[in-house]
């Protein structure tokens, strides 16, 4: 079995990319010809990580829009199966990677899901400027910039998170892109409030565009906040003496990564060399061929 990938802007086809299946989405594959589950493809996921695909891959390297499969159809004459769809009007972003899941969401409470994007048109930040240069989510990312041997903080107030169910193997991941090599210290704060709240700390980050993902027992704690309750959130850059460092803030994410469900599976990934460019105000359409070599 093979499968690939394509996008059509305007009906003029802008990419096209072969996928690799993982080996959880054989099985599954091989569960749907055999009559044991109805679908094999209910969602197309989209990302922003371009890290190779692996036949282990259980999700992307960092998720940030995912839509349904709209229509399945059979292609007698190369003895495929076609999944269409359509990234819509409204999403924007830059499509590093893409999957196929084999149901539209994992139907959790606390389930993978992004928890913000830095973009100035839904997000109220404290400090910071806007950037269109390196952002991959959106119309922009937030530049935090700091002053040789100074700090600067930017905030996001009055959010309400309740991260208490994730499990200790779930992961937050970070997107984001240092301008420079005199960045000394990144921080990621989680507020429960001003006095009590979790920290994690990237030292020396090394330049351009960076996943880093971390775990709760990974953060430092002051006071008793709780994962409960988080009404706010920070990030910070720490410059070094040589000059002023700055950093592009794109995503975080929280990545669930304990559930096991056999009907909930991630079914391929596939990398472009060229990433595919979806601007705001128009449709994407897009169609994965899977070929069953019968």
């Amino acid at each position: 079995m093979k499968g690939s990938y394509r996008f059509y802007q305007d009906g003029a086809l802008v990419g096209e990319v072969e996928n690799l299946i993982t080996t959880a989405g054989k099985i599954y594959i091989m569960k749907y010809l055999a009559g044991y589950v109805q679908s094999i493809a209910q969602g197309l996921a989209i990302g922003l990580g371009a890290t190779a695909a692996t036949v282990a891959d259980t999700s992307l390297a960092f998720e940030w829009s995912r839509v349904p499969i709209l229509m399945t159809s059979a292609d007698y004459a190369n003895t495929a199966i076609i999944f269409r769809g359509q990234i819509p009007a409204d999403v924007c972003g830059s499509i590093y990677e893409m999957g196929l899941w084999s149901l539209q969401d994992a139907q959790q409470v606390y389930g993978s899901r992004l928890l913000f994007t830095f973009d100035s048109a839904s997000e109220a930040w404290s400090a910071g400027t806007w950037q269109t240069s390196n952002d991959r989510i959106g119309v922009d990312s937030l530049r935090v910039q700091a002053a040789a041997s100074g700090t600067l903080t930017s905030t996001i107030a009055a959010v309400a998170l309740d991260l208490s169910g994730y499990s200790s193997l779930d992961e937050f991941r970070l997107a984001y892109y240092v301008n420079s090599t005199f960045v000394s210290t990144a921080k990621v704060i989680l507020y429960t409030d001003a006095s009590n709240y979790f920290t994690y700390t990237i030292t020396a980050p090394g330049a351009g565009y960076t996943l880093t993902a971390f775990h709760k027992s990974d953060c430092a704690i002051t006071g008793a906040p709780s994962w409960a309750n988080i009404t706010s959130m920070a990030v910070q850059v720490t410059s070094t003496s040589g000059g002023s460092g700055s950093i592009d803030f794109d995503a975080f994410r929280m990545e669930d990564k304990d559930l096991n469900s056999e009907q909930y599976v991630f079914v391929s990934r596939a990398v472009p060399a060229t990433p595919i460019v979806k601007l705001a105000g128009s449709p994407l359409d897009f169609e994965y061929s899977l070929s069953v070599g019968l």
